[in-house]
């Protein structure tokens, strides 16, 4: 790829003196950006092999975070960051892929252990303190590779180019119709790939300033602060962090500052979104999609529904393929593929999951919908999660059920895990209100549970297991029926 067409160029090309970065009371101008990004280019050129994997050690500070990504990538290589860095050297020694690394990590005699590793840069000061010499590796084109979870928590290196990644981002600020006169607040931990890839990128390529805030550690006040001071054009963030800034706000005109207020949750209950609503003010424009296809892949239509309506985005095909699961007692039920000019590549060192999910070209979601009578197609959750019940002879949800029990008061989040075997039970967790007695609760849960004709075994707690992300630790949760 020419230097025309790079991440780095498009910010080259901005107000020098136009705010880039604000994060707590620090702030950084396009120049600073840019300069910092050419020093890392500068300290990767001729260390780092075309298409090359650098793995960075996971970096809090979202300046240095976002510069050594653009560094790598207009090096040439392939940007992935980690929190974990000895499991992802070891799973690469395995595959035995060349890399790279820039960390930290002083101590040469661990470094050795990995014999596929080529170059190792002190991420202070870019000198090298190892280096391998192995054949040179030109398969890929310059990129990203996102580190997200599975359903059950296993880790997935999904693979953007430059290329892809830019003409992507380029589709949200068309979409939401952003300009010079915007700002974005990004509510992510930065190690949560959509953070910076899908919120902070069209900020970036724009010109305009991205206001960041870690949510898990920040202050909600410093967070309420930021959205009146900025009056931000778009707020992201995941569903539960809108619910923890909700708990906290006290005014419920906070969403006059706010354009959009980007979710994803496609199982939101109604009353979690009222809450975030009537507390905090915002209005939630809830999308639907996978880091896989570039998020943005379908529009929910109501705010207020417990099973919501898929609506695709512009240059979106959709299609729903049957549920091979179901297909033969409900036709209707399905699964949704979604195919783009410009998605992801492949899993890295998964060519059976890479096959099986973009082998025809088309993206397959692993969730299971209903085809409407009207046409319209609703979300009923993960395709593992729906199941046909031989007691009821129905077709059962964990969507429907955790959108049932969301609707009790003082219940915050739900859970909800399908039976294993045919003759055994759901299993059900939830988060409570610890002001509220636990028999009160498990009395309403069993009523909800009796008009759903399901019987289930019930977990209740103030708080559970969580992934990096704030979701629940689906393997930690199961654990726990076992103790």
């Amino acid at each position: 790829m020419s230097i025309r067409n790079s991440i780095l160029d498009i910010i080259l090309q901005h107000d020098s003196s136009q705010v880039a970065i604000v994060y707590g009371n620090k702030s950084w101008t396009y120049t600073e950006l840019s300069e910092r990004c050419l020093w890392w280019k500068e300290h990767l050129t001729n260390k780092v092999s075309q298409g090359e994997i650098v793995v960075c050690d996971f970096e809090s500070d979202p300046f240095e975070y976002i510069c050594k990504f653009i560094g790598v990538v207009s090096a040439g290589g392939i940007h992935l960051s980690t929190r974990d860095r000895y499991t992802t050297w070891s799973r690469l020694q395995r595959l035995g892929t060349p890399w790279s690394a820039i960390t930290s990590l002083s101590d040469a005699g661990v470094l050795t252990e990995f014999s596929s590793l080529r170059t190792a840069i002190n991420k202070h000061d870019g000198n090298i303190f190892l280096k391998n010499e192995l054949p040179e590796s030109s398969l890929y084109s310059s990129g990203r590779i996102l580190e997200t979870s599975g359903s059950t928590g296993e880790p997935k290196w999904v693979y953007w180019t430059e290329y892809n990644l830019i003409q992507d981002r380029k589709s949200w600020i068309n979409d939401l119709s952003l300009n010079l006169q915007d700002s974005i607040l990004n509510l992510h931990a930065l190690d949560f790939a959509h953070g910076i890839d899908v919120h902070v990128l069209p900020a970036l390529f724009i010109g305009i300033t991205v206001v960041h805030h870690n949510i898990r550690s920040d202050d909600v006040t410093d967070i309420i602060n930021s959205i009146s001071k900025h009056n931000v054009t778009m707020m992201s963030a995941l569903p539960s962090h809108y619910t923890y800034l909700a708990i906290n706000s006290t005014d419920p005109n906070l969403g006059n500052n706010v354009r959009w207020a980007l979710t994803g949750g496609a199982l939101l209950s109604p009353v979690t979104i009222s809450m975030i609503q009537n507390k905090a003010g915002l209005k939630l424009k809830r999308l639907y999609g996978a880091t896989e296809a570039g998020i943005m892949c379908a529009d929910l239509e109501k705010d207020n529904q417990s099973i919501p309506t898929l609506w695709p985005m512009n240059g979106i095909e959709m299609k729903v393929r049957p549920l091979k699961a179901v297909s033969d007692k409900f036709p209707n039920i399905g699964e949704p593929y979604f195919k783009r000019t410009h998605m992801a590549s492949l899993y890295w060192g998964d060519e059976v999951r890479t096959e099986s999910t973009f082998g025809d070209g088309w993206y397959k979601t692993g969730d299971a919908v209903s085809i409407n009578d009207d046409g319209s197609i609703a979300v009923l959750g993960r395709a593992e999660d729906v199941w046909f019940d031989n007691t009821t002879q129905k077709l059962q949800s964990a969507g429907e059920i955790s959108s049932a029990i969301s609707e009790i008061h003082g219940i915050n989040e739900v859970a909800v895990f399908p039976p294993s075997t045919p003759s055994a039970k759901p299993t059900i967790f939830c988060t409570i209100d610890p002001q509220i007695s636990i028999s009160t609760l498990n009395e309403y849960i069993t009523e909800k549970l009796d008009q759903l004709l399901i019987e289930a075994t019930i977990f209740l707690g103030n708080d559970w297991p969580r992934t990096i992300v704030g979701k629940p630790a689906r393997r930690a949760l199961l654990a726990w029926t076992t103790e």
